[in-house]
């Protein structure tokens, strides 16, 4: 289980003052916000914040009110943010007597596996250096492949095998891009119930971009779009990215941009 804060630490901050962390957009495209899925389920959702500061730091370059305040941010070629994110996801307890069934755990976790995913792929091209630069015209996930794992989180022996966690609790969602080239992103995700580590269920996910290199705010002079962005014609990343699941003292956390 990657080493992020809890979502009930007051520590985990990003962006100098930011304590929420819910300040990831494009435009009008929120994707860290709490949701009413299916118009019924409360779905809460917050970053986990990286404990590892060098991490942290490049966290922050995905936080718009960081950005917006330190323009020279966005303006060094050398403060791409990572495509890696963590954010703790759970389903407020429905008001009613009854508890959730393990399937319906299942099945809400299937749910919210496909939310705030795509975007993941983007993150070097929409924020940190990039901020600003580029226009999200459309996105849409290709195809999506989920798979549940034993928790063990039973000690009966039946029932060892079987697929038990809690979906009104906080799980953390941890997810990568490994690629994302010629308008297409390619990530793999991992859900990890917080109260054992244990990984609960993978997901690998292809998603489609169309976007376009955006005009400076202050003028209307297309010379000024900066075409070093590598979101200008191809969505492009495929440098080395940290992985931090790996528990090991010795194990190296800084990002590798």
């Amino acid at each position: 289980m990657p080493n992020v804060y809890s979502p009930e630490s007051s520590a985990r901050k990003l962006g100098n003052s930011q304590t929420r962390n819910k300040t990831m957009n494009i435009d009008n495209y929120y994707f860290d916000n709490d949701d009413i899925m299916v118009n019924k389920i409360k779905l809460r959702t917050q970053l986990g914040v990286p404990i590892d500061t060098e991490v942290s730091k490049n966290f922050d370059l995905g936080i718009n009110e960081y950005l917006k305040k330190f323009k020279d941010v966005a303006t060094n070629p050398k403060n791409i943010r990572i495509p890696y994110n963590n954010r703790w996801m759970k389903i407020e307890k429905p008001d009613t007597s009854k508890p959730l069934t393990k399937a319906m755990s299942i099945i809400l976790l299937a749910l919210i596996s496909d939310f705030t995913v795509m975007m993941n792929a983007g993150l070097p091209h929409f924020w940190g250096y990039n901020f600003d630069k580029n226009d999200l015209i459309m996105t849409v996930s290709l195809d999506h492949a989920m798979y549940f794992h034993h928790n063990h989180t039973s000690t009966t022996d039946q029932s060892s095998s079987k697929i038990n966690f809690d979906i009104t609790d906080w799980i953390l969602f941890e997810l990568e891009a490994p690629i994302t080239k010629n308008g297409r992103g390619y990530l793999t995700g991992r859900f990890f119930e917080k109260s054992s580590g244990n990984l609960i269920a993978s997901i690998s996910q292809e998603v489609l971009f169309r976007s376009q290199p955006s005009k400076q705010k202050d003028t209307q002079d297309t010379d000024s779009i900066d075409m070093s962005s590598t979101i200008a014609k191809n969505l492009l990343f495929d440098k080395p990215f940290p992985t931090f699941n790996i528990p090991s003292s010795k194990h190296n956390t800084k990002p590798k941009l």
